[in-house]
């Protein structure tokens, strides 16, 4: 499963409002699992079932880890694959899931608060 690990200074309480603002500004849905996870929806599984990759999809989880350092660790993880779109789903879905990660990572470096990145 492909994830990326954020590591942002400050508090869980501030990246989780950042997450929110960011998730929400992009059009993104917020489903919240507890205080420290969730999943962020952008688009309808069910048109993306009937229309396959002409419909938009994605889904992202993530996981907030206290460092006990005034940082925190953000996972973001793809959550669906596209293969309901075939070929052009995959590679859509691939495309959106990093741009949602430069799109954090751009965010949290012009709040100053970036402090790095690890991809898995």
């Amino acid at each position: 499963m492909k994830y990326t690990d954020l590591m942002v200074a400050g508090s869980v309480e501030y990246v989780q409002q950042m997450l929110n603002h960011v998730f929400v500004q992009n059009g993104f849905e917020i489903q919240w699992h507890g205080p420290l996870a969730g999943k962020a929806v952008k688009g309808s599984k069910g048109a993306n079932f009937a229309v396959g990759a002409f419909a938009q999809y994605y889904e992202l989880d993530f996981e907030i880890v206290d460092m006990r350092d005034n940082t925190v660790a953000v996972r973001v993880i793809k959550a669906t694959t596209g293969m309901m779109g075939g070929v052009i789903g995959v590679m859509k879905v691939k495309k959106q899931y990093e741009g949602v990660i430069n799109m954090l990572t751009t965010y949290f470096q012009q709040q100053g608060t970036f402090q790095g990145r690890t991809d898995n």
